[in-house]
């Protein structure tokens, strides 16, 4: 199976005209025969959203290069790896030294953990959605 990921992010029309940064934060991976994709939405009402986004989707990237390709994609072994993540997310963000605190890194996190067999796992954590569709090579 061939994989073909993209990724577009846009910096909304009330972040333009507020002057603010992009919150919104995408990443694809591959190990061996498995894959990553993720997006991550800043908070826009927390300081450090922007930074946050960007920084839960460094934790998952690295808890999916820890999988095991002998690790079966199972709804249990993806939510090990989101919750990981999520834990690690928190740690990081806790030893930023400074005023911050853990809300003012407040994102969400959409994503989906797939194999060349087919199978996939998608994971939601916040608001937002995940569609997986699929079609047969022609």
């Amino acid at each position: 199976m061939r994989f073909k990921i993209g990724s577009f992010i846009d910096r909304g029309l009330d972040h333009i005209n507020n002057d603010q940064v992009c919150q919104d934060a995408v990443i694809a991976s591959k190990l061996d025969d498995r894959f990553l994709i993720a997006v991550s939405d800043g908070a826009g009402s927390a300081k450090k959203s922007d930074e946050g986004s960007k920084l839960l989707l460094e934790c998952v990237d690295i808890k999916f290069k820890e999988l095991s390709n002998n690790t079966p994609l199972e709804i249990a072994n993806v939510t090990d790896l989101v919750m990981g993540a999520v834990d690690d997310f928190r740690v990081k963000c806790a030893s930023f030294e400074g005023e911050e605190c853990l809300r003012d890194f407040a994102c969400t996190l959409v994503g989906a953990v797939g194999d060349a067999a087919g199978a996939c796992i998608a994971f939601h954590l916040g608001d937002g959605a995940v569609l997986i569709a699929s079609r047969s090579e022609e």
